[in-house]
């Protein structure tokens, strides 16, 4: 019983650590996407 509690909590976290994981992809690709125009805005008026 407690390694069938050990083996579901571990499953749990690597849940967890997957989300987390395409949580943060997630977000750099949204600041890339703001700061990548930005970037050519300043490239471009120089």
């Amino acid at each position: 019983m407690v390694l069938y509690q050990f083996d579901l909590i571990h499953t749990q976290f690597k849940g967890v650590n997957l989300t987390l994981t395409a949580l943060k992809i997630s977000y750099l690709e949204q600041l890339n996407s703001k700061i990548l125009p930005c970037l050519q805005d300043v490239g471009t008026s120089a």
